[in-house]
């Protein structure tokens, strides 16, 4: 078998007792493009050793402070799993679980405080005493889809919700440290809403220097500060609203 079709495989959560749950809204996208970039460049599959990566590793262990979400809801949700990606970029194997076990706090946080324009938090996805996912509303839209649709009045409003969410955070002693155009999503009704807190954290603690992209924000201090989401709310304005 080729190591993209057990990756999927893993994916779709047809190895039995050893893959991931399987979730309607796994993005399956990126497989077929990989497959062809790969098969391009001649890699010899066979070549390829499969080494299993320990669960402690991905998915953090759950406990009474984490709401799981219940079953009939899953399938209605946009499901964020663990950034397998940076595994291999972290000298300590338990970064990326224990970076999703902040997320997963995080959004704790928002779930017993929301807020019209933070994304709805349902709760987590627990198999085998592990967190395997964490489910919220699914939004279709995503700020610059709209861009070019609403009045200068309709801007102004919309910036104006967003800036309030992110002062909810703020009240709330929080972070948002990632925002930028790609994480503001459009509910059915068309009002913005705030998404991905993969590094929201406590002001004043120290965040990956890259965690807040370049181009929004004040990136490289390595502390959540305000003042990042802050600067990254004026370049949004600034692109939003020209």
């Amino acid at each position: 078998m080729e190591v993209l079709d057990m990756v999927e495989m893993r994916l779709r959560g047809t190895r039995p007792n050893r893959g991931l749950l399987p979730l309607p809204h796994q993005r399956l996208s990126p497989l077929p493009r990989l497959r062809k970039l790969l098969d391009e460049r001649q890699v010899d599959w066979h070549a390829i050793s499969l080494q299993e990566i320990p669960p402690n590793h991905i998915w953090p262990q759950t406990s009474s402070n984490f709401t799981v979400v219940p079953p009939g809801v899953v399938g209605d949700c946009y499901v964020k799993f663990p950034a397998l990606g940076r595994y291999r970029d972290q000298e300590d194997p338990t970064w990326v679980s224990q970076h999703f076990l902040q997320e997963a706090s995080t959004s704790e946080i928002l779930l017993k405080n929301p807020h019209n324009n933070i994304a709805q938090y349902h709760g987590c996805i627990v198999e085998n005493g592990r967190i395997k996912g964490l489910c919220f509303t699914e939004y279709s839209k995503i700020l610059a889809e709209v861009r070019s649709e609403l009045s200068a009045k309709e801007k102004e409003e919309c910036m104006k919700r967003i800036t309030s969410s992110v002062q909810h955070l703020h009240e709330l002693g929080l972070v948002h440290n990632h925002l930028q155009p790609s994480n503001i999503m459009i509910d059915n009704g068309g009002n913005p809403v705030l998404t991905n807190f993969e590094w929201c954290t406590w002001v004043s603690e120290d965040i990956e220097p890259y965690s807040t992209p370049f181009n929004w924000s004040n990136s490289g201090l390595g502390i959540a500060e305000k003042a990042n989401d802050g600067v990254a709310l004026e370049k949004i304005f600034d692109w939003f609203t020209r």
